[in-house]
């Protein structure tokens, strides 16, 4: 199984392999070792599509000189057109229920009737966790009814479809008893949660609130939250216990005429009032945003609004892509479309000003005391990595705790410990233990 892309898709991949284990399938350390290959492909950007196929394609010529038989293309490519290069099957968001008779086709291995549980995207279909079990990725939606101009995911993936708060709280339940110390809430949109479930029966505040009260578990983390959908009932959630100081909110950019142009239903004033409202409320949150930069009809004057935004937000962690015109868009369609060398020099820009951002955060949490959660012990003269609850998995910082070297060796990965910040380094903080 080779999972690309996002977290969400981590999630799919997970139940896909969960339904093929029940099915008596061997999952393979190795491609070379495996006979067939399952990968969740991910096409939100051209760059994204380009690594699919190199994938896809490297496994095709892996068939030549081992056991690998068939390579299954899943996931966003297939769903999103005809053609998957490299891929010798297909297996579209609309046909994951066929997955292991799709399976035992490829190998020539006859139909079996009746099996346990269909690994569909809203599926409650048992998960099979990759990497460190103490982090769970929990997915609470799918699919998008945002339509931002530039983005093709709600042609991908369809609208939103929100699960049933119950599902949601009863995986909760499973994870942390499969070994979860944090939850981190993904979808395409978290904010949105619950708009489409029947009789307002369900809405993020209210989803966190029961998650809270799950019992077994550290940090409740939230990523993925338009800003034009967060509700003043989730932000008073802030401060709470148990409720990560973080929060992931894709702003895209901070120009208003921008920001209408991407069908994104908020300005610079909304922005500003969003933020300075968050750290009124819990005043040592972490932030972290996304930035589309170089989208048509973006100026100078538009670009530097956005530096001067993110100088005063302060953002702790910051992504940035470079606007590609994807097939199909409203944006692909646009005037006043700009180079490719200007998109990347506004890119270039924006990661220093970012960067420069991050340091004089990271500066300021000297001296503070923090609880980190182990993922590497270290030991040995060697450093112990671990995350505070400033620090998302896999997309921000970690904590490197490099003193007293006689404590390190008595540290296990997915156990909590106090630490000093004792400086900071690119977007790294540096500490030692208390």
């Amino acid at each position: 199984m080779i999972s690309l892309g996002c977290a969400k898709n981590q999630v799919d991949s997970e139940r896909l392999v969960g339904a093929l284990v029940q099915e008596g399938f061997l999952l393979a350390s190795d491609p070379a070792d495996a006979d067939l290959a399952l990968v969740n492909t991910c096409a939100f950007l051209r760059s994204a599509r380009s690594e699919t196929v190199r994938t896809l394609r490297g496994l095709q010529a892996l068939k030549r000189s081992s056991r690998l038989r068939k390579v299954i293309a899943a996931g966003c490519y297939p769903s999103s057109s005809t053609r998957v290069p490299g891929a010798d099957l297909v297996l579209p968001f609309d046909r994951y229920a066929e997955l292991v008779a799709v399976c035992r086709q490829a190998l020539g291995l006859p139909p079996k009737d009746g099996w346990a549980e269909s690994p569909e995207v809203l599926g409650c279909a048992p998960r099979l966790r990759f990497g460190d079990k103490r982090t769970a990725y929990l997915k609470i939606s799918e699919g998008c009814d945002n339509r931002c101009a530039y983005c093709r995911i709600p042609s991908i993936r369809g609208p939103m479809r929100s699960r049933p708060p119950e599902a949601v709280i009863d995986e909760a339940l499973e994870l942390v008893a499969d070994g979860a110390r944090e939850l981190v809430l993904v979808a395409q949109d978290t904010a949105a949660y619950g708009r489409d479930l029947p009789g307002g029966r369900a809405s993020l505040a209210g989803l966190m609130g029961r998650l809270l009260d799950v019992a077994g578990y550290r940090w409740l983390r939230l990523m993925y939250a338009h800003p034009a959908h967060l509700g003043d009932d989730v932000l008073e959630l802030f401060g709470e216990h148990r409720l990560a100081s973080y929060l992931d909110m894709p702003i895209q950019h901070a120009d208003d005429a921008v920001l209408s142009a991407m069908n994104r239903p908020y300005g610079e004033r909304q922005l500003r009032e969003l933020v300075e409202k968050l750290r009124r409320r819990c005043p040592d949150i972490a932030l972290r945003t996304t930035c589309l930069v170089g989208f048509p009809g973006e100026d100078r004057a538009a670009f530097r609004r956005l530096l001067a935004f993110v100088t005063d937000a302060q953002f702790d962690h910051l992504g940035a892509f470079a606007y590609s015109p994807e097939p199909g868009t409203p944006a692909a369609r646009m005037k006043d479309q700009n180079s490719a060398a200007v998109r990347n020099r506004r890119l270039h820009t924006l990661l220093r000003v970012q960067k420069l951002v991050a340091d004089m955060r990271g500066q300021e949490r000297i001296g503070e005391q923090l609880s980190v959660l182990i993922e590497s012990p270290g030991g040995g003269g060697q450093a112990a990595i671990g995350r505070s609850q400033y620090q998302a998995p896999e997309v921000d910082g970690k904590v490197v705790i490099t003193a007293p070297h006689a404590g390190l060796a008595a540290l296990g990965a997915g156990r909590f410990h106090r630490v000093i910040v004792t400086g900071a380094r690119e977007h790294n903080l540096v500490a030692r233990l208390i």
